[in-house]
């Protein structure tokens, strides 16, 4: 997956239902922040649910949101 974001040329659209920050996430969300910084279009759907932790920790998502990068949490009742 890495090797897919470091080759994306015009956009990368993820989606997710477990998001946690670790280091894994983490070197993602770096390498999603690259990316963004060139112009790439980032844009992360995670769910609500199963990212619970990252909702209530989006700290962790400024550097991308800076970068121009966009993240939304998805809750289907």
């Amino acid at each position: 997956m890495m090797q897919e974001i470091e080759n994306a040329k015009y956009s990368i659209d993820m989606c997710t239902y477990v998001f946690q920050f670790d280091t894994m996430t983490e070197t993602m969300l770096e390498a999603l922040t690259q990316q963004a910084k060139k112009g790439v279009k980032v844009r992360l759907l995670l769910d609500l649910v199963g990212s619970l932790g990252a909702y209530f920790n989006q700290r962790g998502f400024k550097v991308l949101k800076n970068a121009g990068g966009r993240w939304l949490f998805l809750c289907l009742s």
